[in-house]
């Protein structure tokens, strides 16, 4: 398996935004099959929901930082780990947080990856308990930076 990285999101998502979601994929992807698509024949995964049944309320306090509480999750999963598999996913994170307003959920701290303070101390950078959480625009300039990569 290769990187991950989820996209937070200010509603539940009902079918009608998980139609959206997936025909969002089947817009980038060539091929989608239930949860498993693929990019430049590539893998990858999409998922929905918290993984378990506390997860939502660890980010309650995100509010504060960002105006708002998500309130469910999109998950994202490489299933090889190359590099065009990290920057397909930089993509995917950065089309689904753009057109739902979302931010994304990197994994773990961005200082584990690069000490570059235009990025670190960007405004769409927040630092929330073990993980870094981007906006798309810090997440552009990520997947454009010498020290790029996504989290496996």
């Amino acid at each position: 398996m290769g990187p991950s990285a989820s996209i937070l999101l200010s509603f539940e998502i009902e079918s009608i935004y998980q139609s959206a979601i997936e025909s969002l994929i089947d817009s980038l992807s060539e091929q989608r099959v239930k949860k498993d698509f693929w990019i430049k024949e590539r893998p990858f995964l999409l998922d929905f929901g918290w993984q378990y049944d506390t997860e939502c309320e660890e980010y309650e306090d995100l509010q504060f930082l960002i105006g708002w509480s998500p309130k469910d999750q999109v998950i994202l999963a490489a299933g090889c780990n190359q590099g065009i598999d990290h920057t397909i996913l930089c993509d995917l994170c950065i089309a689904l947080a753009d057109r739902f307003h979302g931010y994304i959920d990197f994994g773990t701290y961005l200082n584990v990856f690069t000490n570059d303070d235009r990025l670190l101390s960007h405004p769409g950078h927040i630092s929330y308990y073990d993980s870094s959480i981007l906006s798309s625009e810090l997440m552009l300039m990520w997947c454009k930076h010498k020290d790029f990569r996504m989290v496996k």
